[in-house]
């Protein structure tokens, strides 16, 4: 009895299902990957790295609130001097400016009084020569 025994042809896998099935191996490893590497990361066997790191990031937020308190408080002690300085200046500001309109209206009456006089003078030696005017005429 012979028995022939029919060899199907091969068909090669296609690019595309190929490509599929690769990607899906390697999406499934590299989770498979991950997932354990997070379980043995988390496990309870290490808890104190977990709270140490914990504790070092509460210890750096807590020194880097404090100085930024001291950086606040700076600033609200600067902003104290500042508005100190501001009305200071401002005093001194307002004080010249009143020294500075009291000369001006007092050189302002010394001119007023010095046209008076000359306005006066001028009337004098008018009135001098208006009188002796026969005088200085005679030649």
């Amino acid at each position: 009895m012979s028995t022939s025994t029919q060899v199907r042809p091969s068909r090669p896998i296609g690019g595309f299902r190929g490509g599929l099935l690769g990607f899906s191996a390697g999406f499934v490893a590299a989770s498979l990957g991950s997932y354990f590497y997070l379980i043995d990361d988390y496990r309870v066997q290490r808890p104190q790295k977990s709270n140490e790191s914990i504790a070092t990031t509460v210890a750096s937020v807590s020194k880097e609130s404090v100085e930024l308190g001291k950086k606040f408080s700076r600033i609200d002690a600067l902003e104290d001097d500042f508005d100190s300085l501001k009305s200071s200046i401002k005093d001194e500001i307002d004080l010249k400016s009143q020294r500075t309109q009291s000369e001006v209206q007092q050189l302002q009456s010394e001119v007023s009084d010095l046209r008076t006089y000359i306005v006066s003078l001028e009337q004098d030696i008018s009135r001098y020569f208006a009188s002796n005017r026969d005088q200085y005429i005679r030649i």
